[in-house]
């Protein structure tokens, strides 16, 4: 009996439903392979960009400016800057000294009227006016000295300050926005108190959650507590804002665990303190539940759960939600979401990481024939005062404190010149019969002979994929594999296994500097009796 495995792509990674349970399509174990169009592929791998960084990047913030594409990365004490032509540029403030970041603080921040504004909630926040490398941080104007805050953000033509600490008293549950600012200038004052101003107060503590972060939108600024989302409108007038609850009964892991992405509109994808779910600001819904909720949680890091973060990988159209497994001390696996398909890939291998950034690449040391690239990397000198870098599509740029290293994320076949391993695994198989409309019938009880295994891969001819065919008597034993058989395309057609069980496992491999698609496999099954 030949049973047929298509669409490969279509479901995904599901690992919190039993294998002998899951569509025929469904993956349940793996390791850097993305869904893609009904198919699964090996994910890209990165590589350094931008030279050799002279501080350990903890965070990372692109900063477009007239003449070029800049990059802020920031370590726990200094912060420096760097070009397209891979210059770095010590832009530390000049009166303070170093600063004191922690690594599971971090670092928050954005681009306010083209100023950027970075915090680290132990040190005063940070404005730098203009973006220029001869220009070093300093202190933000207007903002009260024996103030902090665990999270600040633009918003419009406001700053956003969350979790603020005031002349040594905490108060977490605390909101304060600033001022607008005018084009070209960050806000002129803080004083809630001044009733000619936009600038205010507000206290979420209806709960004990702390608040975490804030996120624009389209005209809402997101409030993320740990157990709570809230959404604030500009109304103007006395009020101002117009807060409202969004969620009431689940918040954000950490700060940084919410990134925005455009799906029939704008939307937040977020890290939720025990799920994964997306909102348009109006309703929300899970993505994780009965898929790999479970899964993921236990794998989380209670120690360093705090170091997780999102990141939108816009040139994929993916949410990474990157993580810290147990027995790890910063981010070292991702797990990506596909947000046109609403599929999930199997986990990608991070380096070791505390924050990845999406922006704009024009490092002119990079070779503009990337087989990744999804654009020109042209540098543009057509019109004066024109921006001098490719309006290409946003990528990932992977901050590596240990090395360091900057990593251009999901680009060649490795991860920093080193081969990587990518597998897609199913266990629990137990089709015995196709039906007429493609659909395949299981029988737990009747052990099948597995005598051919025909992969439909494309890729290269000669690249070698190797593929493991197992065996299991009962659903609560391990797997006994059988390889691994080294498939070559364009040269093989088929792989012989010859093994036999109840429950039949599949499992595709490689281990070199190769890219791959799997668009399906079909076996070829003899029943062999019950037993």
């Amino acid at each position: 009996m030949r049973l047929s495995f298509d669409n490969v792509g279509k479901i995904g990674f599901l690992a919190d439903v039993l294998a002998h349970e899951l569509p025929p399509e469904a993956w349940s174990a793996g390791q850097n392979v993305r869904m893609l169009d009904g198919y699964a592929r090996k994910m890209s791998g990165h590589g350094p960009i931008y030279g050799t960084p002279t501080v350990a990047p903890y965070w990372l913030l692109p900063v477009p400016t007239i003449v070029d594409y800049r990059w802020l990365y920031a370590s726990l004490t200094k912060v420096y800057t760097v070009d397209s032509s891979r210059t770095h540029t010590d832009i530390t403030r000049t009166v303070g000294g170093d600063y004191a970041a922690t690594i599971d603080g971090n670092w928050t921040g954005g681009v306010l009227n083209g100023i950027p504004v970075i915090n680290n909630g132990v040190d005063v926040p940070q404005m730098w006016n203009p973006a220029s490398p001869a220009t070093p941080l300093a202190a933000l104007t207007a903002w009260s000295g024996t103030w902090r805050a665990g999270s600040l953000r633009p918003f419009k033509s406001f700053l956003f300050a969350v979790d603020v600490t005031e002349g040594g008293v905490r108060y977490p549950h605390k909101v304060r926005w600033s001022h607008p600012a005018l084009p070209g200038a960050v806000p002129s004052t803080w004083d809630e108190t001044d009733t000619t101003k936009d600038a205010g107060q507000v206290t979420l503590g209806d709960t004990g959650g702390y608040i975490l972060d804030c996120l624009p939108l389209r005209d809402t600024n997101m409030i993320y507590k740990e157990d709570q989302v809230w959404g604030f409108q500009y109304v103007g007038g006395n009020r101002i804002f117009r807060e409202y609850k969004l969620l009431s009964e689940t918040g954000a892991l950490t700060r940084d665990c919410a990134a925005p992405y455009f799906s029939g509109g704008l939307k937040h994808a977020v890290f939720g303190s025990d799920d994964l779910f997306i909102h348009d600001g109006n309703s929300a819904q899970s993505i994780a539940d009965k898929k790999i909720r479970r899964w993921l949680f236990n794998q989380l890091s209670g120690q360093h759960f705090r170091r997780s973060f999102v990141v939108a990988n816009y040139a994929a159209r993916e949410i990474w939600f990157c993580f810290t497994p147990q027995g790890e001390t910063l981010a070292t696996m991702a797990l990506p979401w596909s947000w046109e398909t609403g599929v999930f890939g199997l986990p990608r291998q991070l380096p070791n990481t505390r924050f990845i950034a999406a922006g704009l690449v024009n490092d002119t040391g990079v070779s503009s024939t990337w087989d990744s690239s999804t654009g020109s990397w042209d540098v543009d000198t057509g019109l004066w005062d024109d921006r001098l870098y490719g309006q290409v599509s946003r990528r990932v740029v992977i901050g590596v404190p240990g090395g360091p290293s900057l990593q251009f994320g999901d680009t060649t076949n490795q991860f920093a010149g080193v081969n990587m391993t990518s597998s897609l695994e199913r266990t629990g198989l137990a089709f015995i019969k196709q039906a007429r409309d493609g659909s395949l019938k299981a029988d737990l009880t009747v052990r099948k002979l597995v005598t051919e295994l025909y992969p439909r891969l494309e890729a290269a001819n000669g690249t070698v994929v190797r593929i493991y065919v197992g065996v299991q008597e009962e659903l609560n034993q391990g797997v006994t594999w059988a390889g691994p058989f080294n498939f070559t395309v364009g040269t093989d057609k088929k792989i012989n296994p010859l093994v036999s069980g109840r429950f039949i496992a599949v499992k595709f491999e490689t281990i070199t500097d190769v890219d791959w698609k799997l668009h399906g496999y079909e076996l070829e099954i003899v029943p062999v009796g019950k037993y």
